[in-house]
C-alpha cells in the first residue's frame, strides 16, 4: 500500500500489511512527525517490504531514534528502502541506525540514502560496520555523497562493507573520485560503484 499523506498514514491499520511505500518528501513532518511515524511503524508487524521517502523533512534526533527502533522491531522484514537525503543528519543522529539495524536479522535488501547530511568520517564508517552485521544481508545500497565524508572516510566504508562476504550485490554512490579508492573497490567483483563528481 502507498502512503503519501502522513495524516492517512498515522491513521491507518496496518498492523496485517506486508508492502508499504510511505512517501513523506518535501512535507517538512521534523522531529514530531518523525516519531508519530516510529510510532505508527512498530504496528507493523506483517511487513516484509518497506520503502520511506523523507527528503527534506528535518527529521531530528528523535524522529530518526523511533524510526530506527522501529525498523529493528519488525521482525519479518526483508527489504528495506529509505531515503533521508538533506535532513541534517549528523554521525551523532545516524548512531541510532548504527544501535539498531544489525538487529533486522531478516533483512536481505538494505537501500540506504544519506546524500546532502552532515555525516563525517567515523559516522561513516560505524555505519558501515553496523551493515556488515546484518548477517542476512544479500544486496546493499548506499549513497554518501555530499556529506563531511573525505577520501580517508571513503577508503575505510569500503574496506568495511568489502568484509561482508554475505553481501553479494553492493552499489555505492560517493564524490571522492580517487584512484586509490577506485582500486580498493574495483577488487571487489560483487562491487558496483558510481562516482558522483
Amino acid at each position: 500500500m502507498i502512503f503519501e499523506n502522513f495524516q492517512e498514514f498515522v491513521e491507518s491499520e496496518v498492523s496485517n500489511l506486508t508492502n508499504i511505500q510511505i512517501d513523506l518528501k518535501y512535507k517538512w513532518i521534523q522531529s514530531q512527525g518523525g516519531v508519530q511515524l516510529g510510532y505508527k511503524l512498530h504496528q507493523c508487524h506483517q511487513i516484509t517490504q518497506l520503502r520511506i521517502y523523507l527528503q527534506f523533512n528535518k527529521i531530528g534526533k528523535e524522529g530518526l531514534s523511533e524510526i530506527a527502533k522501529a525498523i529493528a522491531s519488525c521482525q519479518f522484514l526483508k527489504q528495506l528502502l529509505i531515503n533521508l537525503g538533506s535532513n541534517q543528519i549528523t554521525s551523532e543522529d545516524i548512531q541510532f541506525f548504527n544501535d539498531y539495524l544489525p538487529q533486522c536479522t531478516n533483512l536481505q535488501d538494505l537501500s540506504l540514502d544519506l546524500i546532502c547530511n552532515q555525516i563525517d568520517n567515523q559516522g561513516a564508517l560505524e555505519l558501515s560496520n553496523s551493515i556488515s552485521l546484518c548477517r542476512n544481508l544479500k544486496s546493499l545500497s548506499l549513497e554518501l555523497f555530499c556529506n563531511n565524508i573525505d577520501l580517508v572516510g571513503y577508503l575505510a566504508v569500503g574496506k568495511a562493507i568489502k568484509q561482508s562476504k554475505q553481501i553479494y550485490t553492493i552499489k555505492l554512490l560517493l564524490n571522492q573520485n580517487d584512484k586509490r579508492l577506485l582500486q580498493i573497490i574495483r577488487k571487489s567483483e560483487r562491487l558496483v560503484m558510481q562516482i558522483q563528481s
